[in-house]
């Protein structure tokens, strides 16, 4: 009885240790997540600097080529 006792409580104890280290991995796996999208430019105002490049290069008098291809140069890169 002794024996499976002790095997009993290995496995109970094995289970509770993979659960914990499949939590801890879900936290901090979330959490980068959630780091990495606070780090961005909010989508408002990415689109309100780019409406004020555009309309200060066709100002300038770039075409609209141009003024896309300056546009998407100015855009931060995501080293991720």
């Amino acid at each position: 009885m002794g024996l499976i006792q002790d095997v009993g409580g290995g496995l109970l104890l094995a289970l509770g240790l993979l659960l914990a280290g499949l939590v801890i991995f879900l936290v901090f796996a979330l959490g980068t997540q959630y780091v990495r999208m606070r780090r961005r430019q909010p989508r408002g105002k990415l689109a309100r600097a780019d409406a004020e490049l555009r309309a200060q290069l066709v100002e300038d008098g770039f075409s609209e080529h141009e003024v896309a291809d300056a546009i998407q140069a100015s855009r931060p890169r995501d080293d991720a």
